[in-house]
């Protein structure tokens, strides 16, 4: 379950789903994750310190509380 409160730019979010790979380079080492939530949404990882943290967390059901924000083509 998703719950949202909006903070200036950014919504805050509680969410739970799993972690999983979606990016990938040409080497097939991954290059950016996503939450994939249980309601169906997709949540692009934005990299950042805890990225590589949470690639410990690959194909496993998480619950995460952060900020959100769209991306600037729509995602």
């Amino acid at each position: 379950m998703a719950k949202n409160r909006k903070d200036g730019n950014y919504s805050k979010i509680d969410i739970s789903g799993i972690i999983m790979p979606n990016n990938w380079d040409e080497n097939g080492m991954i290059t950016e994750i996503a939450l994939y939530a249980n309601n169906e949404e997709v949540y692009i990882v934005e990299r950042n310190s805890l990225t590589e943290k949470l690639m410990h967390f690959i194909h496993q059901r998480v619950e995460i509380k952060g900020k959100i924000r769209r991306h600037p083509d729509g995602r």
